[in-house]
């Protein structure tokens, strides 16, 4: 059916939720409702079709614990948000093989006990009518039936974030060449409107060809082909993380010239923020290339429903429409 119509379906699980999403034409909207209340309430899990895609899951958790770049970023988190739920991957390849393997009758379990409307936010980007999208939803299984969990739901977790005063690291030793770095900090929550701020300071950081870290590893430097900062955003806390890839030789010193490697350089560059913080002239051009993929993407129907839906997930009060985010929050 989705194939027919053009239509793309997929889905992925973050670390606070799991997100399954349609993209599809108008003509199209109210059949998928039906279709994805259907998928997510009433699925079958035929043991014959659970080993099988257990055995796939398992090939790509292999894949990403081979990925050194992966191994990195779960590393970093796992020190930024130490004594919490989110310093732990979504998942890894322990709950694959041996002893800590997930078995199908607690996989059911956790579906049945999760996978119900009450858990559920539903959003919708369409030219459909609010009217149509009602009748669909009130002819769908999200309010056919009734649906309760058939076993208790676990309780929410404690949060207790480790007070970090000192630094902290981890070193992992893979049979690799290249050696990736990763500098991260913790943030502020979702909740917290500075966060727009370190939007923009990720983007005069890495958001372009003449961002500072490209520039000062790369084109002064030569020393790395990869480098980024990423950011990411929870009800209680969040991250800031810079990235690298680089030769052995090149962490500490730049080879055998004798000046500073890629670890020391980030240091610096991190330092001269303290210090200096940006020029007026970088905020200009991040503002005005950010105002610009704003404007695009607010034309996207898949991101506007994305940013509604984690709206009513993270019971965010009073949030700017898509459309107006950079001239309310930039």
């Amino acid at each position: 059916m989705i194939d027919k119509t053009g239509s793309d379906i997929n889905a992925f699980t973050d670390k606070r939720y799991t997100k399954y999403f349609i993209d599809t034409n108008t003509e199209c909207v109210v059949e998928y409702i039906q279709l994805l209340s259907d998928m997510l309430l009433n699925s079958i899990f035929d043991k014959k079709e659970y080993d099988k895609e257990k055995d796939v899951v398992r090939e790509e958790m292999i894949k990403d614990a081979d990925d050194a770049e992966i191994v990195a970023l779960e590393q970093a988190d796992s020190v930024i948000f130490a004594g919490s739920p989110f310093e732990y991957p979504v998942d890894e390849l322990k709950y694959h093989v041996g002893k800590h393997v997930l078995q199908y009758d607690k996989i059911v379990e956790m579906y049945r006990a999760f996978y119900v409307p009450g858990r559920m936010i539903l959003s919708v980007c369409s030219a459909n009518s609010f009217e149509s999208i009602c009748a669909a939803v009130s002819k769908s299984f999200f309010v056919r039936e009734s649906h309760k969990p058939a076993v208790a739901c676990p309780s929410s977790p404690i949060l207790s974030f480790v007070h970090q005063t000192n630094i902290a690291y981890k070193i992992v030793k893979m049979p690799i060449n290249p050696v990736h770095i990763c500098v991260g900090f913790r943030t502020c929550s979702i909740h917290d409107k500075d966060r727009y701020v370190l939007k923009i300071l990720r983007r005069i950081l890495s958001g372009s060809l003449s961002s500072r870290l490209f520039m000062i590893l790369r084109e002064e430097n030569g020393l790395t082909y990869s480098s980024y900062t990423s950011s990411d955003y929870y009800e209680h806390a969040g991250s800031f993380t810079f990235y690298a890839e680089c030769d052995p030789e090149k962490v500490f010193k730049n080879g055998s010239s004798g000046k500073p490697g890629v670890l020391p350089l980030i240091i610096k560059l991190i330092c001269d923020l303290i210090k200096d913080g940006v020029s007026k002239q970088e905020l200009d051009i991040v503002k005005s290339s950010y105002r610009g993929k704003m404007m695009l993407s607010a034309e996207n129907a898949s991101s506007v429903a994305s940013y509604n839906a984690k709206n009513s997930l993270f019971n965010m009060v009073s949030p700017p429409n898509y459309s107006n985010i950079y001239s309310e929050c930039v």
